[in-house]
């Protein structure tokens, strides 16, 4: 008699959680809403170099004069 009592109580409770997943605001909702607020304006982010080392990759905020160990970058060409 208690293990129907748990398992209707467990069942229930879960058909009630999941059904509430229609409340959750998503991002737009939150902007237009005003809970939360764009940053006025964006940075860009940081230029990166990051070269082939012996043991490893290093990576610079600025490019080297050593450019056949570039192993990638972000920003502009060195």
């Amino acid at each position: 008699m208690r293990s129907i009592f748990w398992q209707c109580l467990i069942f229930s409770l879960c058909s009630v959680t999941a059904g509430c997943d229609f409340l959750r605001p998503n991002s737009e909702d939150l902007l237009k809403l005003g809970w939360a607020k764009q940053p006025k304006c964006p940075k860009e982010p940081t230029p990166l170099y990051c070269y082939e080392t012996l043991g490893r990759t290093v990576c610079h905020s600025a490019p080297l004069d050593n450019q056949n160990r570039l192993s990638g970058y972000y920003g502009p060409k060195p």
